[in-house]
């Protein structure tokens, strides 16, 4: 259909991944990176996330990705803090992302991580090594390769970022030996761990049913007759009143929609429908022109007959200035104002691939 046609093949394949509970990669990097996080990890329904770093500036690159990826930063709990506090230099952030600062020992990754992973708001950890000359990267893996047991700290999923290139590949495989996911960038990082999450969403799909409905009355008849109808002129498109027509036959309610093929019978139609309705609406009714926005073919706020008739008629002068415009008549409807409403499209196409779509 009209509106079915915007959703595009690559939006189809999308939703239809998303509704089988399946992973979407953008390119070979990232698959490696969600095969690796999948096997290792089971998925993570709330993906409250702690950062430890001891660069500032590296963290707050993964915190700004795990934001945009829509994972949540935790917020780590008073004990926690207080925990911290004793562990950790006067000067480190004393807030998520945890900063133990650049000169951090093994020791005090250790005392960090340790505090966090205990932390009951923290489900997973980020942990992070700039290079410094001041402490050296491979102890430090190592002081988070003895707290963890299968990837993880107390049940809770470990993810690790050492910084450096080929310089950091010895406390890289000092990690992976102990069973914690690597990765090379800070945004690499955030977003697996941002996997997580996602991939929990899309375990979800999985168990989502249609809610069960009593049966609806449906007068199929009328429907079926309105498309004929228009078929049998030639046409692959319904006006506007057609369309409403379908859509009420279908049980959905509709503002009540006068026909009028012409200006006095817009005036007439407009003064019937003002008795019971402070305003009206007057539009285009064209086998032509779809948008009929576009082309001035919509007045709404109309108070009086004259009012409507008016309006009308610009509709006709602005259309008949189009090449190919045509006028078939208009429809007035009692303008419906709704303070909490929302603007809805709807439309259904049949996609090669995956057959019949919906677009909502």
């Amino acid at each position: 259909t009209h509106t079915g046609s915007l959703a595009g093949a690559d939006t189809v394949i999308d939703a239809a991944l998303r509704r089988a509970g399946i992973i979407r990669v953008d390119d070979l990097e990232d698959l490696f990176n969600a095969a690796e996080i999948t096997a290792r990890f089971r998925p993570m329904s709330s993906g409250r996330v702690a950062v430890v770093t001891n660069g500032g500036g590296a963290g707050v690159l993964a915190v700004d990705r795990l934001l945009d990826e829509g994972a949540t930063l935790a917020t780590l709990a008073d004990a926690t803090l207080q925990r911290l506090d004793a562990e950790l230099p006067p000067t480190w952030s004393r807030a998520n992302p945890v900063d133990i600062i650049g000169d951090a020992p093994p020791g005090r990754y250790r005392a960090a991580l340790e505090a966090v992973a205990a932390d009951p708001g923290v489900d997973a950890v980020l942990v992070m090594n700039c290079p410094t000359a001041l402490a050296s990267p491979v102890e430090a893996a190592a002081a988070v390769a003895g707290l963890v047991d299968k990837g993880t700290i107390g049940g809770k999923p470990v993810l690790a970022c050492w910084l450096g290139k080929h310089a950091a590949d010895p406390a890289r495989a000092v990690l992976q030996q102990a069973g914690v996911a690597s990765f090379d960038t800070p945004v690499q990082v955030a977003e697996a761990v941002a996997l997580l999450t996602r991939w929990s969403v899309l375990q979800r799909n999985l168990e989502r049913v249609p809610a069960t409905r009593g049966e609806i009355a449906v007068d199929t008849e009328t429907a079926r007759a309105v498309i004929a109808a228009a078929a049998a002129e030639g046409r692959r498109l319904l006006t506007e009143d057609e369309a409403k027509a379908v859509i009420a036959a279908y049980g959905i309610p509709v503002p009540e929609t006068v026909l009028a093929v012409d200006e006095d019978a817009v005036a007439a139609a407009a003064e019937r429908l003002l008795r019971g309705n402070p305003a009206v609406v007057v539009k285009l009714r064209s086998a032509t022109i779809t948008h009929k926005s576009d082309v001035g073919g919509v007045v709404l706020g109309i108070r009086d007959a004259a009012g409507a008739r008016a309006a009308a008629a610009a509709i006709r002068e602005r259309v008949n200035a189009l090449p190919g415009g045509t006028v078939d008549g208009f429809t007035v409807q009692p303008m419906i104002r709704r303070s909490l409403a929302e603007e809805l499209i709807a439309g259904v196409a049949t996609d090669p691939s995956f057959g019949p779509t919906v677009l909502f």
